[in-house]
């Protein structure tokens, strides 16, 4: 146990091994960041506690499920980044790979980062909080697949534009490249690797996959039609199997699919579909929530998430459920769409209907504030220190 002093003071770093493990432990299951500051304190704390980065990069337990990669739209840095907290509003200073030697595909849904490397194109999985890696297959049997193998290397690496990524069955990164909105020419398609394997293996399917999802320890996809499931046992070639229908449009409108979401809220696994509606000869912008039941095998319409909102990103096909008590900004039942880096649009998930236009620039102290378009000033998240 750590020694007292009369005076009260204790020493800490001779907390024995017993108790301090325990501590570790505990931080550990409830934050991995918590973690991480642990293990900086004192040698002897790092000793009885274990090396992240001697774990697997697969271990659940030290990914930064509670936070999430923020780039801001106007860094001097090209490594500059930021983790924030979806639960407390914690914001933290991250430093991105080095740029000269690494190139950032972007996040999977678990925090981590997939990048491949300039001068081997090998392709890894970064865990930012922790510095675990593993290596993935390489780039060329990736981008060497398909039209695109006639292309230049720096045409088909311009080609890999990801969308959504995951984990699934803990040995397997499920991957989307493609497009960023849906039209009918999309070339979107769905790639899978094992870190040991020797090729990236992709799926083909007739539907255009819109969005991957991690849920319940497997990968979910969704198309125009059907929510499926990626089946990656170990003995059998990857493959997609239908899970739940979709019924996204009312008979009798004619409307045009822009954007299609899988996102986890409080536990439930939500699909948000973007579209533009077309009544009486009026182009309407409409966005309208559905849970997926996987129990019954179909989508079902829903009119509000409790005491939630949802952010929708551009340039990936991620969503992410955010706890409204983060931000004075934020309300519930809102749908936050990104057009680009700077300019929103917010939809009421009640109806579905556009609610106002808005636009994120830089305050004269330099922290990012929402402008509803009458000139007021509103924090869209907590500002970093």
């Amino acid at each position: 146990m750590a020694m007292c002093t009369a005076a009260g003071w204790r020493d800490w770093t001779n907390l024995s091994d017993g108790p301090a493990r325990l501590i570790a432990d505990r931080l550990l299951a409830h934050d991995v960041a918590d973690y991480v500051r642990f293990r900086a304190v004192c040698a002897p704390w790092r000793a009885c506690s274990d090396d992240p980065r001697w774990q697997s990069v697969f271990d659940r337990r030290y990914h930064p499920q509670r936070w999430v990669i923020i780039r801001p739209p106007h860094a001097f840095d090209d490594r500059q980044g930021h983790l924030l907290n979806l639960s407390t509003g914690e914001c933290v200073n991250l430093l991105l790979p080095d740029y000269h030697h690494y190139f950032v595909l972007g996040p999977t849904a678990e925090g981590l980062l997939l990048l491949y490397r300039k001068d081997t194109l090998i392709m890894q999985i970064l865990n930012p909080l922790t510095g675990q890696t593993t290596d993935l297959p390489h780039l060329d049997t990736l981008i060497n697949q398909g039209a695109i193998r006639y292309q230049s290397i720096t045409l088909r690496l311009n080609e890999l534009h990801l969308l959504s990524a995951g984990l699934s069955d803990d040995s397997t990164v499920v991957t989307i490249f493609g497009e960023t909105y849906m039209t009918p020419d999309d070339s979107n398609y769905l790639a899978v690797a094992r870190p040991g394997g020797k090729k990236w293996i992709r799926i083909d399917t007739s539907d255009i996959i819109a969005s991957a999802l991690p849920f319940a320890g497997r990968v979910y996809c969704a198309t125009a039609r059907k929510i499926m499931v990626v089946e990656t046992a170990a003995d059998k070639q990857p493959q997609l199997v239908t899970v739940a229908t979709c019924e996204l449009f009312e008979e009798g409108v004619t409307s045009r699919l822009r954007r299609l979401c899988l996102v986890e809220n409080d536990g439930v696994l939500v699909l948000v579909a973007q579209h533009i509606e077309y009544v009486n000869n009026k182009r309407q912008r409409r966005c309208k929530v559905y849970r997926v039941d996987l129990d019954a095998g179909q989508t079902v319409p829903v009119r509000q998430v409790v005491e939630r909102a949802i952010f929708i990103g551009f340039y990936s096909h991620r969503a992410l459920s955010v706890r409204v008590g983060l931000s004075p900004s934020i309300s519930a039942n809102t749908i936050y769409f990104c057009k680009d880096q700077v300019d929103y649009d917010i939809y009421r998930i009640v109806d579905g209907s556009v609610v106002e236009d808005c636009r994120m620039k830089p305050a004269d102290n330099g922290k990012i504030v929402l402008n509803p378009g009458l000139g007021s000033r509103k924090k869209l998240m907590p500002q970093c220190p």
